[in-house]
C-alpha cells in the first residue's frame, strides 16, 4: 500500500483483508538495481534499447538453432528423445533443447515489451477521464455496492480519494476494468473495459516476469541458467 506522507510517497505492507498496515515496505536496494540493470542497463532510453535489441537478438539465435536441431536429428518429435554423442558439443544440444523454451519466451515477450514502451505497439491504456464525485461525507469502504462484489484475486489497485477533495472518486483497477466509485454512496460511477492491446501487454508482461505463477518462475530461471552455459559451451 503506497500513500503520502507531508507529500512524499511511502509504502507499506497491509492485510489485504482489512486493509491494516503489518510492516514497513523495506525494497531491496540491491534487488532495485538488479531490475533497473536488467530493463534499462542503468542508462535509461539508451538501455532500454539496448535490453530491446538484446530480446531481438535472443530471439533470432533462438529460432535458427531449433531449425537446426530439428533438420539434424530427422524431425520435431525426434528432440524429445536422448541426444548420441559427448563432450561440448553433447552439452550443448541437450541444454539448447532444455533451453529454447524459457529462452523464446523470454526473448518474445521481452521484445513486445520494448515495443510497447517505445509506442511501436499500442499499451491499451485507456483515455484518461475526469469523474466527479457527489462531494458528500465518505462512508466506510465495507458499505459500498462498487466495491463488494470485488475478488482480492481479480483486484489489481485501488485508489483512494483525496481526503481534502469530497469530489475525488475511488479508482478500481481489476484484471477487466477501471472503475470509478463514489465514496459517499458507494455507487460505481463509470467503468471501462480494457481493450485487447491492453490484454495482450498484461499477459506479456505477466509471462515475462513469472508474477503469480511460481512453476513458470522455476522454468524462466532454469532456462536462465542453461543459456549461460548454452552460450559458453557456443563459443
Amino acid at each position: 500500500m503506497t500513500y503520502l506522507d507531508q507529500g512524499r510517497p511511502r509504502s507499506v505492507v497491509a492485510d489485504p483483508k482489512t486493509g491494516i498496515p503489518t510492516a514497513a515496505d523495506t525494497a531491496s536496494p540491491t534487488l532495485r538495481m538488479i531490475t533497473n540493470l536488467h530493463r534499462a542497463w542503468l542508462s535509461g532510453d539508451g538501455g532500454r534499447l539496448v535490453a530491446g535489441g538484446a530480446a531481438f537478438v535472443m530471439l533470432l539465435l533462438c529460432l535458427p538453432g531449433l531449425l537446426m536441431l530439428q533438420r539434424m536429428f530427422g524431425g520435431w518429435l525426434a528432440l524429445l528423445r536422448p541426444f548420441r554423442g559427448d563432450g561440448i558439443r553433447r552439452w550443448h544440444l541437450e541444454l539448447g533443447r532444455f533451453a529454447v523454451a524459457g529462452m523464446l519466451l523470454s526473448s518474445v515477450t521481452g521484445l513486445h515489451m520494448s515495443l510497447v514502451g517505445f509506442e511501436i505497439l499500442p499499451d491499451g491504456a485507456t483515455e484518461d477521464v475526469f469523474v466527479t464525485a457527489s462531494g458528500e461525507a465518505p462512508r466506510p469502504l465495507s458499505a459500498m455496492d462498487g466495491l463488494e462484489t470485488l475478488s482480492l484475486a481479480n483486484l489489481r489497485e485501488i485508489t483512494l480519494p483525496d481526503p481534502a477533495d469530497a469530489s475525488d472518486p475511488i479508482i478500481i483497477r481489476t484484471d477487466a476494468a477501471i472503475r470509478f466509485v463514489d465514496a459517499a454512496t458507494g455507487q460505481v460511477l463509470r467503468e471501462d473495459r480494457y481493450s485487447l492491446a491492453w490484454h495482450v501487454r498484461d499477459i506479456a508482461y505477466r509471462l515475462h516476469t513469472a508474477e503469480g505463477m511460481l512453476w513458470l518462475a522455476i522454468l524462466l530461471a532454469s532456462s536462465s541458467a542453461g543459456g549461460l552455459v548454452l552460450a559458453l559451451t557456443g563459443l
